[in-house]
């Protein structure tokens, strides 16, 4: 059990002397996604290259849309004609002017009362016509929204400031909704988890600094921020799970980088 404890100690990167001088982490994007596709089907166009930086709101991919295209014409043509609604409410108008000549008439007696309750019948029948139009007119309208916002779901769109990390499929590539298309994250700022002995985990709180190195670059110097202290203790390596963060503005560190932790 002794020796197994010292293979821990090294495979971790611990001095044993001092226990934890130096730890490594691996350093990757805060934000970062794994951009898959909304709908199944045909990967029609990925304009992007891996290290190209974009914006919000920047289309990083799109499927094969042409169906879902033609449902929004139809949907445009269906919601824009006005002709059951302009008929319904002409029939309403002519309706209503009848109503009021055979009500004239009954006053005078030249017409019964079985033409009047016909007469307000016919509006009563018109009114409803005119309503089931209404909302036939909602209704396609509502359609065309929905195909709409269904077509929106072709585009893939960067959710933020970022960087294509790496790009998986290829267009003309038949892709589902569990595939990867690209990866996308934000370089602007680092996170790595690092596994530090007990004592040196205790000594921190969220907000305190931690000195790094690039591995292998004694000179350079880096500054993290403590995120988050796991509070349990792994029981085979006691060690504690220690989130860092640091800004990386001039995006000069790639994702991947790995740094030599140092206990002041």
């Amino acid at each position: 059990m002794r020796v197994l404890g010292w293979v821990i100690l090294a495979h971790l990167g611990w001095s044993t002397a001092t226990l934890a001088q130096n730890v490594s982490a691996i350093l990757e994007p805060v934000q970062v996604i794994e951009l898959k596709p909304s709908v199944p089907g045909r990967l029609a166009m990925l304009d992007v290259a891996e290290g190209d930086g974009l914006a919000k709101g920047a289309v990083l991919a799109a499927m094969d849309a042409r169906v879902q295209e033609a449902r929004v014409a139809l949907a445009k043509i269906a919601a824009a004609a006005a002709g059951p609604t302009d008929r319904a409410d002409i029939v309403v108008e002519q309706a209503t002017e009848l109503l009021a000549r055979i009500t004239k008439a009954r006053a005078r007696g030249a017409a019964q009362p079985w033409e009047v309750r016909q007469a307000e019948q016919a509006l009563s029948l018109a009114r409803a016509d005119a309503q089931i139009a209404a909302e036939t007119a909602t209704r396609l309208g509502a359609q065309l929204a929905l195909e709409e916002a269904t077509l929106s779901e072709f585009i893939m769109q960067a959710p933020f400031n970022g960087t294509v990390l790496q790009i998986i499929a290829e267009p003309g590539a038949i892709v589902d909704t569990d595939e990867t298309i690209l990866e996308f994250g934000n370089l602007a700022r680092l996170s790595a988890t690092a596994f530090l002995p007990v004592d040196w985990a205790q000594s921190l709180k969220v907000g305190d600094r931690v000195s790094a190195n690039l591995a292998g670059a004694e000179q350079s110097s880096l500054e993290l921020t403590v995120a988050a202290v796991d509070p349990r203790i792994d029981p085979a390596s006691r060690s504690v799970r220690v989130r860092l963060e640091m800004d990386n503005p001039d995006r000069r560190i790639f994702a991947g980088t790995t740094i030599e932790l140092r206990r002041r």
